[in-house]
């Protein structure tokens, strides 16, 4: 799938955005949801995406952990992802576990879940 700035201001509309900026330039994104299969203090990160050029530079990191950061300030107990294939290991070294193993569902998604409650 690829990301639209159309898109994103959509998603802006009902969930919490974080942009990477460099130089005013948009290098990455991720989207904070209610997750609707999971409880009143389940979250899920979507919308998760980095420039290709910029990978490797730590802002994916950022990203995941100032979401966190924000979702445990509001009493977070879980955060899921549903992640490429490309991307799931770099999840899992974040602390991230396979809810059902490492082969992608029917939509083509890995998901991952941590537990970071306080």
């Amino acid at each position: 799938m690829r990301f639209t700035p159309e898109m994103i201001t959509e998603y802006s509309k009902t969930s919490k955005i974080y942009v990477a900026l460099d130089n005013e330039v948009v290098v990455g994104t991720l989207r904070v949801d209610k997750n609707m299969y999971g409880g009143e203090n389940d979250y899920v990160f979507l919308t998760i995406f980095v420039l290709p050029e910029e990978q490797g530079k730590g802002i994916g990191r950022l990203l995941i952990e100032s979401a966190e950061m924000r979702v445990k300030a509001i009493d977070a107990k879980t955060v899921s992802i549903p992640s490429s294939v490309m991307a799931h290991g770099f999840y899992h070294k974040l602390g991230y576990e396979y809810i059902n193993g490492k082969e992608p569902n029917l939509d083509g998604l890995i998901w991952v879940k941590k537990n970071i409650a306080l």
